[in-house]
């Protein structure tokens, strides 16, 4: 995946898995990822001059992908 780039927003990093330390809300559905939860994109980059970084959950992610796992290959 390549990275998106607008004039207004710069994705840096799209496809990062990671697993989180402290409590998350994920971007798409809005729920709480635990601590402690594997899979976990995060997703960061730079919008209308401004850092982001925004973590999408396991389930969301299996959604946006058909169900094909968390993308590590």
């Amino acid at each position: 995946m390549t990275p998106r780039k607008s004039a207004m927003s710069e994705l840096l990093d799209a496809t990062k898995v990671v697993t989180v330390l402290v409590p998350q809300p994920c971007a798409r559905c809005g729920r709480t990822i635990a601590p402690g939860t594997d899979g976990v994109f995060v997703e960061s980059g730079v919008a209308h001059g401004e850092c982001f970084r925004r973590y999408v959950c396991p389930a969301c992610q299996a959604r946006a992908t058909g169900g094909k796992g968390d993308g590590r290959g």
